[in-house]
């Protein structure tokens, strides 16, 4: 309860109680002393709110909750009379400067929240509303979430790339909000002074780590070649085997183009012969041939004796007599060929005058041919050949006209057939020798004349080309359109 007042005092301590003394005044004013004190004394028991309380001692007694025992309630009015408004009900809050429901300023009563004000004073920087506790700490510089620490959580590892290749060392790593000059977020070059080396690089066969994986030319380099399998290790591998490497493995070669991976003679730069196989690997088997027709010099024949191309033709020997042999320096093949050739023998000497023949010599100096005059040139010569002649040799040939396939070296003959048109004087014929080792047969004119087997001979590879001799006769023998290919 609070210390009873005067009721003068209480009547006039309200706004209603000074309109109330004023107008006392007035009476005391113009009435006696008397009449002043009973309108005191009726004024003093007055409860114009009803609240209970008489306004001498209602502070406001037209507000039936303004008294004196009432609670002071936060309103901005004297809900208990005892001359302070809402004295011990307000809170102390703090200012909220940057709007962002924390405080940082002086502390302040008021009776709640409001704009500008906040329950707590934990804002750490009251000027920024994106700093308060609980906020999300930003990489820039500052403390954001109010725990005293700078960028905490938020900085991120660059490295230096001193290359400019976009991958940096990671050896030279810092933390920061942001990457400076030649810096980068990827690490992983393992070597930062070379642009072309990197984790994003493509590997070379150079003998660097292009790629920086540990290795150097893997076999997945962008410019690895590939290589194949070769199993008859002739240089050309067979395409069903292939793998990429910077570096030929073992057993492997750069093409893949090999026909024949089981076979070393079939390959792309292979020799086509006639052996029943695809030697050079161009789809066809046994397409070998080739001619003369002595037009021009042949590339390769050698012309020994009395040889000499005359008219366009191959003359062996002249009408003065002698020897004349020519023989094609390289080889051919051996196991497989045929050759047709047109020949002429005839002269002004008479009665035959020997012959002129094919060889099949193995031998690898066409120039011994014709060192001596003995059967048309090729005595002592390991070989064989096939010979039309129109001189008989006792004891080696037949007499006169015929054709004969004879030993080089022995002069042994194997066949021979008399049975035949006259050579001599008697314009061009035609012979075709096919050769099958060792199957040898002979055509005439287009007919079979010889069909014999001979043994011993090389089955790889011979020299060939032709022999003449007159003997003591004075006979010529030419030979032209000669063509060789495969039976």
């Amino acid at each position: 309860m609070h210390p009873r007042r005067s009721p003068r005092s209480a009547a006039c301590s309200s706004t209603g109680g000074a309109r109330l003394c004023a107008l006392l005044l007035l009476v005391a004013c113009g009435a006696d002393g008397k009449h002043v004190e009973d309108a005191f004394a009726g004024l003093a028991s007055a409860d114009a709110d009803g609240d209970g309380w008489p306004a001498d001692e209602d502070c406001d007694d037209h507000d039936g909750l303004v008294r004196p025992d009432a609670l002071e309630a936060c309103d901005g009015v004297d809900n208990d009379c005892d001359g302070q408004i809402d004295e011990d009900v307000q809170q102390l809050l703090y200012l909220d400067a940057d709007g962002d429901g924390f405080g940082g300023g002086a502390p302040q009563p008021a009776c709640a929240l409001r704009a500008g004000l906040a329950a707590t004073d934990t804002d750490c920087d009251d000027r920024d509303p994106g700093a308060f506790p609980g906020a999300a700490e930003v990489c820039d510089g500052d403390d954001e979430d109010c725990d005293g620490e700078v960028d905490e959580g938020t900085l991120s590892v660059f490295y230096a790339d001193r290359d400019g290749d976009g991958y940096g060392d990671a050896r030279a790593a810092v933390a920061a909000c942001a990457p400076g000059a030649a810096e980068v977020a990827v690490a992983g070059d393992c070597d930062d002074g070379a642009p072309g080396v990197s984790p994003g690089a493509d590997e070379l066969c150079n003998g660097l780590d292009d790629d920086c994986d540990g290795v150097v030319d893997e076999d997945d380099a962008v410019d690895a070649p590939t290589w194949y399998r070769d199993t008859d290790a002739d240089g050309y591998g067979g395409a069903a085997s292939a793998l990429r490497a910077c570096l030929a493995p073992l057993g492997y070669a750069p093409t893949g183009d090999d026909c024949d991976d089981l076979r070393a003679e079939s390959h792309p730069a292979g020799v086509e012969i006639c052996n029943l196989y695809d030697d050079n690997c161009d789809g066809e088997v046994d397409e070998w041939a080739w001619g003369e027709d002595f037009s021009t010099t042949p590339a390769g024949l050698e012309l020994n004796g009395a040889a000499a191309l005359v008219d366009g033709a191959l003359r062996l020997t002249p009408t003065s007599g002698g020897v004349g042999t020519a023989l094609w320096a390289a080889p051919i093949p051996g196991a497989r060929f045929r050759v047709r050739f047109s020949f002429w023998i005839g002269g002004t000497g008479g009665g035959g005058g020997d012959g002129l023949a094919f060889l099949f010599l193995d031998s690898d100096d066409p120039t011994l041919l014709g060192a001596g005059s003995s059967q048309l040139g090729y005595g002592g010569l390991p070989g064989y050949a096939a010979e039309a002649d129109t001189y008989g040799n006792s004891g080696w040939d037949p007499g006169g006209n015929h054709v004969a396939l004879m030993d080089t070296d022995s002069l042994r003959r194997f066949s021979g057939n008399a049975d035949i048109p006259e050579l001599e004087d008697s314009g061009w014929h035609t012979m075709e020798v096919e050769h099958i080792a060792p199957d040898v047969r002979v055509w005439l004119d287009g007919a079979l004349v010889l069909d014999d087997n001979i043994y011993g001979y090389p089955s790889e590879r011979f020299l060939v080309g032709f022999s003449a001799a007159t003997g003591t006769r004075r006979n010529e023998h030419r030979v032209d359109e000669v063509w060789f290919d495969c039976p």
